[in-house]
């Protein structure tokens, strides 16, 4: 379990980073600082899986009937689609596996919703005021 653990924070970890590197990179092209652009990247993404975590968690018992290689990419996305083969009941490991997700999006987005929220990026600005103004005394 130890090394699960390891490897999803280690995931975490180098997707956070990535998020905000490409986030002030952008940011820097557009003229903007590239600690906003990190946080409001952040931000964004961490409002995306919010989003992602609710439709992964409304899906409901029902699952397109056949083999997952008849399936239409398309029609295998989050479980909408319109199905020729009809429809089937969700197994245990189905629904475990919905439950797991619908936990674990919600709980990053608010991991990287709250590092680039409005009040995060004050604090930020109102340190580096207070670190200007000591410099300068």
């Amino acid at each position: 379990m130890g090394a699960a653990a390891r490897r999803i924070v280690l995931l975490f970890g180098l997707a956070t980073i990535a998020v905000a590197a490409v986030s002030a990179l952008i940011g820097l092209a557009l003229g903007s600082s590239a600690t906003r652009s990190a946080a409001t990247g952040l931000y964004l993404i961490g409002c995306f899986l919010i989003v992602l975590g609710v439709f992964s968690g409304v899906r409901g018992p029902l699952r397109p009937a056949g083999d997952d290689e008849d399936a239409e990419p398309m029609g295998a996305l989050l479980g909408v689609g319109i199905f020729s083969k009809g429809m089937r009941h969700a197994t245990s490991d189905e629904r475990d596996d919905a439950r797991s997700t619908t936990w674990l999006f919600p709980r990053w987005a608010s991991c990287w919703s709250s590092s680039g929220s409005p009040s995060t990026r004050a604090r930020v600005s109102s340190n580096r005021a207070a670190v200007s103004s000591s410099k300068s005394v």
